[in-house]
């Protein structure tokens, strides 16, 4: 398997908001990059790569939330939960820069 990633990432565990449709979840991410983000979820429908999510989250230690766009690119699913690579497709250069500023790159 190649290798896709554009930049470096971070272990996290934190809770954010993911958000399908009309829907709110509750996600955990797992790690963390200025170009996209893992989250662990409990199983629900229409589960699948491709799809366009929002995103609201909130660094340790920040009083300001992130907000941003994003695509589904990985799903990793068991009968429980699900592993989801999501790409950002729409952060303004002001998060992104925070979450570069996090993770120390």
């Amino acid at each position: 398997m190649t290798e896709r990633r554009v930049s470096s990432r971070v272990e996290v565990k934190l809770f954010l908001s993911q958000y399908e449709k009309d829907r709110q979840l509750r996600v955990l991410a797992a790690n963390l990059s200025p170009t996209g983000i893992f989250v662990h979820r409990v199983n629900g429908p229409d589960l699948c790569a491709d799809r366009v999510v929002g995103l609201e989250l909130l660094l340790p230690d920040e009083k300001e939330t992130i907000w941003a766009r994003g695509e589904i690119k990985r799903v990793e699913s068991d009968e429980m939960a699900s592993g989801l690579g999501i790409e950002f497709t729409g952060i303004p250069e002001l998060y992104a820069a925070r979450i570069s500023e996090f993770i120390g790159e």
